[in-house]
């Protein structure tokens, strides 16, 4: 992003409904927000796949403003928050050292 956007301004301002494509990103967020009032998850009241593939971008979009987030979309905090700390979240997003070419440590063999 340029330095001189918008969208750029509107973070640091902190007054992110005055730029279109954060209203863009409200509008669709809205409809998930309402999705969640009658279900577990985006798609049903089961996991899947489709919960586990727009989880980054909403938890991307989260992480910009977090506590207005939460304000703003509580259906969709609350969600983030359950999948955030899953066993499948947790197991996926394990944190490695990282590599130096120096350290003669334990190899890392990510398994298919």
């Amino acid at each position: 992003m340029k330095a001189n956007s918008p969208n750029k301004v509107a973070i640091i301002m902190g007054s992110k409904s005055d730029y279109p494509v954060m209203k863009e990103c409200e509008q669709i967020l809205d409809v998930y927000d309402k999705t969640l009032q009658n279900n577990q998850f985006l798609f049903d009241n089961n996991l899947s796949l489709g919960d586990m593939a727009i989880l980054p971008f909403i938890r991307q979009f989260a992480n910009v403003d977090i506590a207005w987030f939460n304000k703003r979309f509580v259906n969709l905090s609350d969600w983030l928050e359950r999948l955030i700390e899953s066993k499948l979240f947790i197991s996926m997003m394990k944190k490695y050292n990282v590599w130096n070419s120096l350290n003669k440590g334990e190899d890392i063999i990510f398994k298919g």
